[in-house]
C-alpha cells in the first residue's frame, strides 16, 4: 500500500521546483548589452507573447550602412530585431542573436511578420523598408537556418 504525500508537502515541493526552474530559465536568458551608437541594426520592442507565421530566409548583408537579409532570389528585406535579443560588433561586423554570432554572408532564418514599421521600431538612417514599405518584424528565439533546427 502506498500513501500519498500530505498536501502541504506537495505544495512545498511544487514551490521549490518552480523556484529552481525560474532560476534556471533566468540563467539561460542571454544578456545582451545595448546596441552601440550608430549600429546598422533596426530594432523594436517585442513582448514575446505572440508571433506571426511568416518565415524570412536568406543571407545577412551590410548594405548602405544597414543590416538586411537578402533572399536567394535577390530580394532585400529589412529585418527589425527585438531590441533585447540583438547585439552588434562594429569592428567584426557581426550580429549576435539568441547567444549565437552571425557574420555578414551567413544564412539565417527567422519567424515573424511583414508589416509597416511599428511606432516602437528604431530604424537607423539609411535603412529602407522594401518596395511595399514593409519590414520583417523578427519574432523568433533563434536565427539558425531551418536545416540546423531539424526541419
Amino acid at each position: 500500500m502506498t500513501t500519498a504525500a500530505p498536501p502541504r508537502a506537495a505544495t512545498h515541493a511544487s514551490a521549490a521546483c518552480a523556484a529552481i526552474a525560474s532560476i534556471v530559465i533566468a540563467g539561460c536568458a542571454a544578456s545582451v548589452p545595448p546596441l552601440p551608437e550608430g549600429a546598422p541594426v533596426a530594432t523594436w520592442e517585442w513582448n514575446a507573447e505572440g508571433a506571426d507565421q511568416a518565415l524570412l530566409e536568406g543571407e545577412l548583408a551590410l548594405e548602405d550602412g544597414c543590416v538586411y537579409v537578402v533572399s536567394s532570389d535577390g530580394l532585400r528585406t529589412l529585418p527589425v530585431f527585438p531590441v533585447d535579443r540583438v547585439g552588434w560588433d562594429a569592428d567584426a561586423e557581426t550580429l549576435t542573436y539568441g547567444g549565437a554570432e552571425f557574420e555578414m554572408g551567413d544564412a539565417i532564418a527567422a519567424g515573424g511578420g511583414w508589416t509597416a514599421p511599428p511606432e516602437s521600431a528604431i530604424i537607423p538612417d539609411g535603412c529602407e523598408p522594401d518596395e511595399w514599405g514593409d519590414v520583417m518584424l523578427v519574432q523568433d528565439e533563434s536565427l539558425a537556418p531551418m536545416t540546423e533546427r531539424g526541419y
